[in-house]
């Protein structure tokens, strides 16, 4: 059984079949180590691997996204490249470790549903509640399957807290209300009273008493009657926190930056200043009666609830919110750099960075055990993770790092990136050679068909650059406006420019060839000669020829642009648009075909010859598009955002830019295969 149920072409299409559910009960009965841990990388990539393809042909993109986020178990990936190669379809394979595979602390994501900005965690840690948009309310098996969903509120719900006997629950949402909740989903109270959103709620350890915090805090009885309030505003991002023997709550106060230490019955215990940057977010210990709190200094300090210090910690990274103690007071964590979150043990101090989310955490939750935790994001996504000692790395060879532009010579010879200030230059297979103007913000960037010469906008500074192949500086000219948008003439012999109100063409030495009154143009492309120009701005494409004079009519696509090439022959331009449609016209205006993509395309890509169109859309996929046929014959589905993409010459690698890092690609062909 286990040799069955582990072959990589088994796995693929009962994935396709049956969902990753079934799989991992076979991989559980199989009770092999390599069955193990082929059960963990699908319950990582959970998200990835059930989300529906709806263009491409079903099985070979769910084999070639199985394939790639096997990167790992190569043996079985092996397996799921033979399926392909018997499938007779076109698939993406991955060049190299794909840098959005998942931290080894992580153990499941779920979700892909609505964005989420709360978490809670059963007392017995056999389910989760989640608070997100739509009024929605979920309850989690931690198998990844919904077991419930609780409506009742009329906006978007911020947090959810269950009752340490776990019978009963309490939501905070926009609809300025707090309900509560028995375990079965039946709404028991309806708590009025603020004015404005209801960010956030806490229950007491003991159960007998809860608090709500809008522009006001509320102070509850475990059926819903109101026992006080105070008109002080917790601070954004943080939470009130209730002491271990439920005497006490405590909050960062907004305006004062400091902590307030209020008693059960509503009276101002203590003021904790704490240093001179202020706090800006606070835990209470699980066990001991004292308070933890992360302050804009960098330090973390400990406090009784009377106010008396009791130590500092001054850690290596910083927590921004959602500031949570494991059940021990061992750890905490809460919102790291970025989208990470960050994991602190205390004794001794070492910060883990948990990486996977494409979004800032919004709530974290530890287990009652302490052996693992529970994050949410506006990513829509909940993610459980080991909390053990001795968390292991991301592995080192991954590149975690943004990739926001890219561009690749026609000879193939230089491939640079950048992700918000410098340039990097790569080798063919994605790995970093050297980085050049590591101070200046990039927000566009070109380069000539033979690698020559360069050129890049920083919009912040209104600069042009002009550079050689190595990224020297040729020339830096001065715009009127910040820059929007680049193009580079194939022998790098002029350059053309979009600002916010105009287009200007400007010559390799720096000087201004021409400027036309052109608003709002955000996607240029350059025709394969030099010769003319194509500009998208709002709905429409305007051709220009060298010197900047109009040619032909407007090409209408009838809706937002979202990117822009020209062929490599210059017989045609495309367009894809943000409802999801690639749109192809002539230079001369006539609209040539017309492509439901079904998901919005964040950035396209013509291959050689013309033949093939990449695209990278915001549902995470990269497709590839048979321009003849009209038909999409290739995706693969990836777990990070997605920004722009390039063919290599000869259309041998496509490489795509992510949240994550540089994807690379090859595309097999049925005779390739």
């Amino acid at each position: 059984m286990s040799d069955i149920v582990c072959d990589g072409a088994w796995l693929a299409r009962k994935l396709n079949r049956f969902g990753i559910a079934a799989v991992e009960q076979d991989l559980m009965r199989a009770g092999t180590p390599l069955a193990e841990r082929l059960r963990r990388t699908l319950a990582q990539s959970m998200t990835v691997l059930e989300r529906p393809e709806l263009v491409a042909p079903p099985l070979p993109t769910l084999a070639a996204t199985l394939a790639c986020r096997l990167y790992g178990i190569p043996e079985t990936a092996d397996e799921v490249k033979m399926l392909l190669s018997r499938l007779g379809a076109a698939w993406l394979e991955c060049l190299w470790a794909p840098p959005d595979l998942p931290h080894p602390a992580l153990r499941r994501v779920m979700g892909r549903a609505e964005p989420l900005s709360g978490v809670a965690i059963s007392p017995d840690g056999s389910w989760l509640a989640t608070a997100g948009g739509n009024g929605r309310v979920r309850i989690w098996n931690l198998d990844g399957s919904v077991e419930a969903t609780l409506s009742g509120h009329d906006d978007d719900v911020n947090d959810v807290a269950i009752a340490p006997d776990g019978t009963w629950l309490a939501t905070a949402g926009d609809d300025e209300t707090v309900r509560l909740w028995d375990d079965d989903g039946t709404e028991r109270a309806v708590l009025h009273g603020h004015e404005g959103a209801v960010r956030r709620v806490v229950i007491a350890p003991d159960g007998s008493w809860l608090v709500s915090c809008a522009a006001d805090l509320r102070a509850w009885s475990a059926d819903g009657t109101l026992l006080w309030q105070v008109d002080m505003t917790v601070m954004s991002d943080s939470r009130p926190v209730i002491g271990a023997d439920s005497s006490w709550v405590a909050f960062v106060d907004e305006e004062r930056e400091s902590v307030l230490v209020w008693t059960r019955e509503g009276s101002l215990r203590a003021e904790l200043a704490g240093g001179e940057d202020g706090a800006h977010d606070v835990a209470a210990h699980p066990v001991r009666d004292l308070l933890i709190a992360e302050h804009w200094d960098g330090w973390m300090r400990l406090w009784s609830p009377d106010g008396v210090p009791l130590g500092a910690i001054e850690p290596d990274g910083f927590i921004f919110g959602a500031l949570t103690a494991a059940p021990d007071g061992s750890m905490v964590a809460g919102e790291g750099s970025g989208s990470d979150v960050l994991l602190r043990a205390l004794e001794p101090v070492t910060d883990s960075r948990l990486t996977g989310h494409s979004m800032p955490p919004s709530d974290v939750a530890f287990s009652p055990d302490g052996t693992w935790l529970a994050s949410v994001s506006d990513d829509a996504t909940v993610r459980l993770w080991d909390a053990g000692g001795g968390l292991p790395e991301p592995d080192e060879h991954l590149r975690r790092e943004p990739v926001r532009l890219l561009a690749v010579a026609g000879d193939g010879s230089v491939l640079v990136t950048a992700a918000y200030r410098g340039l990097t230059f790569r080798d063919t297979e994605g790995r970093a050679l050297r980085s050049v103007h590591d101070e200046e913000r990039i927000d566009a960037v070109a380069i000539s068909a033979d690698g020559s010469a360069l050129a890049a906008v920083n919009a912040e500074d209104g600069l042009l650059w002009l550079l050689d192949r190595d990224g020297g500086i040729r020339h830096r000219v001065r715009l009127s406006e910040p820059g929007t948008a680049l193009a580079l003439a194939p022998d790098g012999s002029w350059a053309a420019v979009a600002t916010e109100n105009d287009l200007g063409f400007w010559e390799a030495d720096g000087r201004l060839r021409t400027e036309v009154p052109v608003a709002g143009a955000e996607y240029l492309a350059m025709a394969p000669d030099g010769s003319w120009l194509a500009a998208a701005r709002s709905d429409h494409v305007l051709l220009f020829d060298a010197r900047g004079r109009r040619l032909g009519p407007a090409l209408d696509a009838g809706e937002e642009i979202t990117g822009l090439v020209v062929s490599p022959r210059g017989d045609w331009v495309a367009a894809t648009t943000g409802q999801g449609a690639i749109l192809r016209w002539d230079p001369e205006g006539r609209l040539l075909a017309e492509l439901e993509a079904a998901a919005a395309a964040s950035h396209l890509a013509v291959g050689p010859f013309g033949s093939w169109l990449a695209t990278v859309c915001f549902d995470d996929a990269v497709r590839v598009w048979d321009v003849q046929a009209g038909e999409c014959i290739a995706a693969i589905h990836l777990e990070a955002g997605l920004y722009a993409c390039a063919w290599t010459p000869g259309g041998t690698r496509l490489y795509v830019a992510g949240w994550a890092g540089l994807h690379g690609f090859a595309l097999r062909l049925p005779h390739q295969s």
